[in-house]
């Protein structure tokens, strides 16, 4: 069984799902037929399913078992320089 890109055996998790990841990055990752999970913490549902990704019920989701994960978050003091930290990274899988 294959398992390289294009087998929808990889899955990559976006951190924010702004304009950024929607419109650039979740567009090319597509071309490569991969699962998209992705994290934003004021889009609804219907913003992800339009791109045809998936929505992360929390960050933490996004830590299980990824071997890509891409970071979009605006930098806005006080609320995103630490969205990604060594808390996410160290959760166990799920």
């Amino acid at each position: 069984m294959e398992t390289g890109p294009g087998t929808r055996e990889h899955t990559v998790r976006l951190v924010s799902f702004g304009a950024v990841a929607r419109r650039k990055t979740a567009r090319r990752l597509h071309r490569l037929d991969v699962e998209i999970l992705a994290w934003h913490p004021y889009l609804d549902v219907d913003a992800f399913r339009a791109e045809g990704v998936t929505k992360a019920a929390e960050l933490s989701e996004l830590a299980a078992r990824f071997r890509v994960l891409s970071t979009h978050p605006p930098l806005i003091e006080g609320r995103t320089e630490k969205v990604v930290g060594a808390d996410l990274l160290r959760l166990p899988p799920r």
